[in-house]
């Protein structure tokens, strides 16, 4: 048995020292289910190194390296414990129980897909990367859609922007107003202005007349009064028109800015809170990201397929030892342990009920021999004959005691021969002679010493 027999034969769940008397044929069958061990102690430890290396991204490479390390000896050491304890009991059971075999199968499988849960989402961005990007592209556009809309209407941006062209239609209106007056002010002007130009051709009318510069202006001084009141009248309409249109120009303008003041603090409240939602969605929504799995899963029937397949791979190579220890069956070796269990129990099992049959029969024979001598020394005539009958009993039990214990020691010794002959049948030869041997002596012995044995005559 070479060295990597007896690993292979330790993952089998075997102690190699104990199976060095079998030969290689026999052997054979747990090697292989050691094997598989091996294999899915291997898968195990790899799934849940990656899974750690992809968990702790945030921390350094040295870290994140020690972290991997760890994880692959819990993954390493799961097999090697749980399923290789399994597959010994399975090969070295006399009568395996169906009803716990399901229930351990049961929960062997729950542990895996228990597990896989948390190693699966880092597995599975080695083999389906750029599935997972697309899908988490897709989740986070459409965040961003509806975040958007959202947004919209909790800072009410169609009403600020409703207000903002309200308020620039009021601009325009009011810096139209300034360069088009109204009628009446218009109509002032031009009554100023016609007054003016008949107070022009009735001096020149005079003047043609022969009167003075002078004398003319004195004739139409009134009417110079009233073009005078009338020009000044409609300067101060004019002047207070334009007056008050200029405030209202300079209110509305104030409430332009104010409006789009408010707009523009809104689209930047938006900015940053999408700016903030996206770094958020950046590392929620990731390879490793359930959301984004269950989104891949539920919209791409090819991808479905693809990580079906995997998921079946990874509990296939973990699940290895047990599927095949359920095809090949007890190996020899099993069945021959499981025959010397069935041996040692029936053995104890025969000894107790030998004991508690002895110390019955003795515990009956004490409580009546114990009465019986009560009665009888009451009577000294009964007592002196007690004494010499006891004596006999004595005498005569004696030996016959000896040889029902020499008998049971030797039934005991020839039930350990036998199991020594099962465990090391290539010594059965030279065993069953050195006992014979020793069965032989003994009855010499007892032969040429029957007094030990037979009692003495009274």
């Amino acid at each position: 048995m070479n060295g990597i027999e007896k690993w292979f034969i330790w993952l089998g769940g075997y102690r190699p020292v104990n199976l060095k008397d079998f030969n290689p044929m026999q052997r054979e069958p747990v090697a292989k289910i050691g094997a598989a061990v091996l294999f899915a102690a291997l898968v195990g430890a790899a799934n849940w190194a990656i899974a750690a290396w992809s968990y702790t991204q945030q921390l350094e490479s040295v870290s994140r390296f020690g972290a991997a390390l760890a994880a692959s000896c819990v993954g390493l050491s799961i097999v090697l414990i749980v399923d290789r304890q399994f597959v010994y009991w399975i090969d070295t059971a006399g009568t395996i129980n169906r009803g716990l075999l399901l229930l351990y199968a049961v929960l062997r499988i729950g542990v895996v897909l228990a597990m896989s849960s948390l190693t699966s989402q880092a597995v599975l961005p080695v083999f389906m990367g750029s599935d997972l990007a697309i899908s988490a592209l897709e989740i986070q556009e459409s965040s961003d859609a509806q975040r958007v809309e959202t947004l919209k209407a909790r800072f009410d941006l169609p009403g600020k922007d409703t207000a903002i062209a309200q308020a620039g239609q009021n601009v325009e209106r009011l810096q139209q107003a300034l360069t088009h007056l109204p009628a009446d002010v218009q109509s002032r002007l031009i009554q100023a202005s016609n007054c003016w130009q008949h107070h022009t051709r009735k001096k020149a009318d005079l003047r043609a007349q022969g009167y003075s510069a002078a004398e003319a202006r004195a004739k139409l001084r009134s009417d110079t009064g009233v073009c005078q009141s009338q020009e000044r009248s409609a300067h101060q309409t004019r002047s207070e028109y334009l007056s008050s249109t200029r405030a209202q120009l300079v209110q509305a303008t104030e409430v332009q800015q104010s409006r789009q003041d408010e707009l523009s603090g809104a689209n930047t409240a938006i900015s940053e809170r999408m700016d903030t939602a996206h770094k958020v969605e950046q590392a929620a929504y990731n390879e490793r990201s359930t959301d984004v799995l269950y989104s891949m899963l539920s919209t791409k029937p090819a991808a479905l397929v693809k990580w079906l397949i995997i998921n079946f791979l990874l509990l296939t190579g973990e699940l290895l030892p047990l599927l095949l220890k359920a095809m090949a069956g007890q190996s020899n070796i099993g069945k021959l342990l499981a025959a010397n269990k069935q041996l040692e129990a029936i053995k104890i099992n025969a000894k107790l009920l030998q004991d508690e049959h002895d110390f019955a029969v003795l515990s009956a024979v004490n409580r009546t021999s114990t009465e019986a001598v009560q009665s009888a020394l009451q009577n000294p005539a009964m007592r002196t004959v007690f004494n010499s009958q006891f004596a006999e009993h004595i005498s005569a039990l004696a030996p016959l005691e000896a040889a029902r214990s020499l008998m049971r020691e030797l039934e005991e010794r020839a039930l350990d021969v036998d199991q020594v002959i099962s465990r090391h049948p290539r010594y059965a030869q030279v065993i069953m002679q050195a006992w014979t041997k020793a069965i032989d002596e003994t009855v010499v012995i007892l032969s040429a010493n029957p007094e030990h044995i037979k009692p003495e005559p009274a």
